[in-house]
């Protein structure tokens, strides 16, 4: 190698104490690490965000939120301890979700705030009191509890006009109205699409008539619990589900006391897969139906009230049947109390009585296809069974079938533990026995 020229040498000496100079210094040189990463921050970095500007991370370790220019724009939120929190205007979590955040450290403090601003879709991300009612336009409601309890006192969710209200668990519903006929989700007559699904209804009124929803919203209510308080309803004033369009599926029922009754009332549309949990009424309905269709009771079934054809499939463990039932159409049932039926029209199909059902007097044309009576039956007043039986399954006990008054009863093909007892007039009995 030859030898630099003493010219040069000097100048690359300079050169080299010049760059040393300014390294690292104010409007000099940055230097690099052993990673050939840049050491110095550029000049150009801020702690707040500002436009045109590298963003740094602020003492925490945060990314510091970016501002936005107009109400809508998704900014992205700083990251803390994992989770992603807000700005005034929008945020990753709404850039990512499509969601509103709310509740303490969210977009908005409640439900009711996040409409006012004009949004209608939201999540929870922390338990929220409402202190007014929602009001809802056409652009509806979507919401999401996310595991959170939305307090709502007395405060309803009114319509403005006909629209979709739509909200997911889990977490709690806790609704405490003051007067009678006050549902949580007040659709004025409109007829509104209500979509819930997996949370629990928790009704802590002391009046009837406090539902999810009133009897116009078209209801579609899936894996939901309606923790009912302990108030008698009626027909037209349930507390728990008011279902006259839409269906209800995986509903449990949890009983608030004695007097706990007309949880569900049905004038249309479609149950099935009801539990029972809790105390009930013992001489009122918890389920009621007026034109429904119910498939699937269980639990600690409180007395089913039918009307009007609605059928009742699949129920175990019912502890009674309200008498004044009427048209209902009852198949694959289990009854564990005693039965007087006073009603007009019942047909009840492969159903299962562990106690006395008595037929009364002036209830006619009911109709027993392939039951079990266990403890018998007595009946009267054009009343048929085909194909029953009366007795536990080993027989020879002393379980009968009694006609005990009235005209035109029919027996075909029934077998009973004692001989049948007629006192009735004009009884057909056809190719019964006793076994």
């Amino acid at each position: 190698m030859l030898p630099i020229p003493y010219s040069d040498a000097l100048a690359l000496a300079q050169a080299q104490a010049a760059i040393a100079a300014v390294k690292a210094q104010a409007s000099g040189l940055a230097s690099l690490d052993a990673n050939s990463l840049v050491v110095q921050n550029p000049a150009n970095a801020v702690d707040t965000a500002t436009a045109s500007k590298i963003v740094k991370r602020d003492a925490s370790g945060d990314i510091a939120v970016l501002s936005t220019a107009t109400a809508g724009n998704n900014a992205i939120g700083k990251t803390e301890a994992g989770s992603l929190a807000t700005t005034n205007a929008g945020t990753v979590f709404q850039a990512r979700t499509g969601l509103y955040s709310i509740g303490t450290g969210g977009d908005y403090a409640d439900v009711a705030a996040m409409i006012a601003a004009g949004k209608y879709r939201g999540r929870l991300v922390a338990n929220v009191t409402e202190d007014s009612n929602i009001t809802v336009d056409a652009n509806g409601l979507y919401l999401e509890l996310a595991g959170f309890t939305l307090t709502m006192g007395a405060y309803q969710i009114h319509q403005s006009t006909t629209t979709r209200i739509e909200i997911h668990g889990p977490g709690e519903v806790d609704y405490t109205a003051v007067n009678a006929g006050y549902p949580w989700i007040y659709t004025d007559t409109k007829e509104t699409i209500v979509i819930v699904d997996g949370f629990t209804f928790d009704n802590n009124s002391g009046v009837k008539g406090s539902a999810l929803a009133e009897s116009s919203a078209i209801v579609t209510a899936s894996n939901m619990v309606f923790d009912a308080p302990n108030v008698v309803g009626e027909v037209d004033y349930p507390t728990g589900l008011y279902l006259v369009n839409g269906c209800a599926t995986n509903i449990e029922i949890v009983g608030g006391g004695s007097n706990t009754a007309y949880v569900i009332s049905a004038w249309g549309g479609v149950i099935s897969n009801i539990r029972h949990k809790g105390t009930f009424s013992t001489t009122a309905p918890t389920v009621a139906a007026y034109g429904g269709v119910i498939n699937g009771l269980g639990g600690n079934v409180s007395i089913v009230a039918l009307s009007y054809l609605s059928p009742l499939s699949n129920a175990r463990n019912i502890r009674s049947i309200l008498g004044a039932s009427e048209s209902g159409v009852y198949a694959f049932c289990t009854v564990a109390s005693s039965v007087t039926l006073t009603g007009d029209y019942n047909v009840f199909d492969s159903c299962i009585f562990n106690a006395l059902v008595t037929v009364s007097s002036g209830a006619v044309r009911n109709h027993f296809t392939n039951c079990q009576f266990i403890a018998g039956i007595s009946i009267s007043d054009q009343t048929m069974l085909t194909a029953c039986r009366a007795g536990a399954a080993a027989g020879s006990g002393a379980a009968t079938i009694t006609v005990a008054a009235g005209t035109g009863t029919v027996l075909t093909g029934c077998l009973t533990d004692a001989a049948i007892s007629d006192a009735g007039t004009d009884t057909v009995i056809t190719g019964c026995a006793v076994y």
